[in-house]
């Protein structure tokens, strides 16, 4: 199964983040931790600040030129 996952803004850093672009670059590999997994709406919900040493990380590509930020 082939499910897109979203990283909101405030989950890039663990700093303000005012332009998404200074954090992430098209076709970048980010690690990321799955928040939430939202099955009814379809929806996965990704971390890249929470993402730390002890855990362990799931490898996504940023793939997606155009970002939704709400």
């Amino acid at each position: 199964m082939y499910q897109d996952g979203l990283v909101h803004i405030s989950q890039l850093a663990n700093r303000y983040v005012s332009d998404p672009n200074t954090v992430v670059q098209v076709n970048q590999q980010v690690k990321v931790t799955v928040l939430k997994v939202d099955i009814p709406r379809k929806h996965i919900s990704l971390s890249m600040k929470a993402v730390s040493s002890e855990t362990t990380g799931v490898c996504f590509s940023f793939t997606s030129p155009d970002l939704y930020v709400g």
